[in-house]
Parts: structure tokens; C-alpha cells; sequence
């Protein structure tokens, strides 16, 4: 129920951004509702660290989360690097230069090499500071401050933001035409590549969930998270319990982390196509400066799209996975 409750409503933001906003071309709208998402994510994971910072259990494995977390999230990025770039060399051939005339404009995307891509890149730090201050402060709150007697509300709290959170983006990804009228442009050979982010993710996921001896259902979910802390951290919260979540959302923090700093040398010395791969989800949003600035502006297109497949199939994948194993 958890898992189809989530599903519609992503796919209820999905189907007001792609068809209502359009007819109103109001950029004050949109940017409420990207605000709302931020806001909603950073009270998501405030909550969320007050329900782990409550946990005695979270304390006493603190040490042990981060070192599972750095090595998930290597093997994770490692393998999504090598899908990537199998699909690249083999699977795909090169596409013509967008133009504005088939409807891409490219001032949507992050131009590279020019003002707006070095903003997007000296951004990138901040947008990943807030959520890992709230998670942070949340759980000293939790820890320390919160009465125990309001901690039946925390579940109710977590599932509502989490709901606003899915909801938001599914407005925000369904506004963005051109994700559809390129994917029919590309003929669908580009979804190989969010396709080859998700096998690598999973597969990395479950070669080091077995190394560290972690059940395959939990390794293999919280790898299916592909950079998207907020939203994978809060679902495996309610499935599989504190520790869960935050190994889930450590994974993804730092797979994000790993990806700005890495995809400049991968887009120099692997290929174009496997520098989107560490992003994941992220590919969309967070890292498409440092990508757009790093490769070419086809190869930025491909990451947005990247990007938008791979948000909308987290919410689906991670509990799916989850339950299946």
C-alpha cells in the first residue's frame, strides 16, 4: 500500500505539471512549488533525524553506517560508471546537435562554459549542505530535546512531508516538455542510459552488500536509491526502521558527493556519456553544471533526461526491491 500511495502521487504531480502548467506560464508558480520541495525535504529530513536521534540503536552503529555507506556507495557509483559506458561505446550512436527548431532551446538546459554553469557548480556544495544540516540537527534535537511522549507523531510527520516531496517533483519533472518531445526525437535509445545507471546501481549495490555481509534486500534498496537521498532515505525509514534509513540516506549523500567531484576526470579520462553516471537522479539538477560545464551541450540533454527517468523510478524501484528480496 506504502508503494502504490507513493506511486500516485508522483504520478499526480506528473500529470498536472505536464498538462495544467503549461496553460498557465507562470514561472511564480513553478518556483513556489520548487521551494515547497526544498522546504518539505529539509523538514523531512529534520523529522526524520528526530526519529533517529530518539534511537538508542542508531547511536551504538553510528561507526559501522559510515563505513557501509562509503563502500555501497563506491561500488554503486562504480558500476554505473561501467554500464554507462557500455551503452556509449556500444549501444549508441551519435545524434545530431539540438536545435531550437525541433524544440530544444538551449538556454533550458546549463550552457557550458559560460557564468551560469560556474554558478550552478559553486551551488552544488550549499544545495547538499541544508539537507545534511537538518538530518543533523534533527537527530541532536531528537536526542536530546524532543518529549517522548510526541514520538507517535513522527511517523505520521515523516509520511506527509514525503508525500509533499514526491508530489512537488512530480510537478516539476512533468512541467519540463522537452523531456518528452527529445525522447521522441531520440527514438528511446537515450532511456539505455538511465537504464544502465539502475542495473549498475543494483548490481554494485548487491556485490558490496554481500562483502559486508548486509541482507541482499537492503543493500540492493538502498543502492536503488541512485543519489536521491531524501526520497530513498524516507521510504526505507518507514520499511526497514532508523538504521535503514540512514545508511540509505549516507549512501546517497555521499554518491552525490562523489559524483561533483569525480565527473570532471571522468568526462576527461572515461567519456562524456559515463560522467553522467555517478549523479544518478542527481543528473537532472545538482550535477548538471558540473556535467553541462565538463562535456558538450547533447551530452547535458541526455543527463536531464537521465535525471527525470531515474526521479520518477526511485519512488517505484527502492520499495519494489525492497519487498521483492
Amino acid at each position: 500500500m506504502f508503494t502504490f500511495i507513493i506511486v500516485v502521487i508522483m504520478a499526480a504531480g506528473l500529470l498536472i505539471g505536464y498538462y495544467i502548467f503549461p496553460r498557465f506560464s507562470a514561472p511564480a508558480i513553478l518556483t513556489a512549488v520548487q521551494s515547497a520541495q526544498k522546504y518539505a525535504t529539509f523538514f523531512l529530513l529534520f523529522a526524520m533525524g528526530i526519529w533517529l536521534g530518539g534511537n538508542e540503536e542508531f547511536w551504538g552503529q553510528l561507526q559501522i553506517i559510515g563505513l557501509r555507506g562509503i563502500i555501497l556507495a563506491v561500488s554503486a557509483t562504480l558500476f554505473s560508471i561501467l554500464g554507462v559506458w557500455a551503452v556509449g561505446k556500444v549501444a549508441v550512436t551519435k545524434t545530431a546537435a539540438p536545435d531550437p527548431e525541433n524544440g530544444f532551446e538551449p538556454g533550458l538546459l546549463v550552457p557550458i562554459k559560460n557564468d551560469v554553469a560556474g554558478d550552478a557548480v559553486k551551488k552544488s556544495g550549499a544545495v547538499m549542505l541544508g539537507p545534511i544540516v537538518s538530518l543533523i540537527t534533527g537527530a541532536l534535537f531528537g536526542r536530546f530535546l524532543f518529549p517522548a511522549a510526541l514520538a507517535g507523531w513522527i511517523d505520521p510527520v515523516i509520511t506527509i512531508a514525503l508525500g509533499v516531496v514526491v508530489f512537488c517533483a512530480g510537478i516539476d519533472i512533468g512541467e519540463k516538455r522537452i523531456i518528452m518531445r527529445k525522447l521522441k526525437e531520440y527514438k528511446g535509445r537515450v532511456l539505455l542510459f538511465p537504464a544502465a545507471v539502475a542495473i549498475g546501481s543494483i548490481a554494485g549495490g548487491f556485490i558490496a552488500g554481500g562483502f559486508l555481509g548486509i541482507p541482499a534486500r537492503d543493500c540492493v534498496s538502498v543502492a536503488a536509491g541512485m543519489g536521491y537521498y531524501s526520497l530513498t532515505s524516507g521510504i526505507l525509514t518507514g520499511l526497514g526502521g532508523p538504521g535503514l534509513g540512514s545508511l540509505a540516506f549516507t549512501v546517497n549523500v555521499l554518491r552525490e558527493a562523489l559524483a561533483l567531484l569525480f565527473i570532471p576526470l571522468i568526462a576527461r579520462h572515461i567519456g562524456f556519456h559515463a560522467a553522467i553516471a555517478p549523479a544518478g537522479a542527481a543528473s537532472m539538477d545538482t550535477a548538471l553544471g558540473v556535467i553541462a560545464r565538463s562535456t558538450d551541450e547533447e551530452t547535458a540533454l541526455i543527463s536531464m533526461i537521465n535525471g527525470v527517468v531515474l526521479t520518477v523510478a526511485v519512488p517505484v524501484l527502492v520499495p519494489l526491491l525492497y519487498r521483492l528480496l
